[in-house]
């Protein structure tokens, strides 16, 4: 379902560099999420310990 609402409900299928390149986007940004929300948990933390 999640698929077809972002390739915009269309039947056809993707083509192997469509698949590749969403892949690589989808794993960029969950790097960066995962880099984004351990920066904003050490900053919390660090400024729960230093008081």
């Amino acid at each position: 379902m999640l698929g077809s609402v972002l390739s915009g409900g269309g039947g056809r299928r993707e083509s192997p560099l469509e698949s590749m390149a969403k892949s690589a986007a989808r794993s960029v940004g969950s790097s960066m999420g995962r880099q984004i929300g351990n920066a904003v948990l050490r900053g919390v933390l660090g400024s729960m310990l230093k008081r």
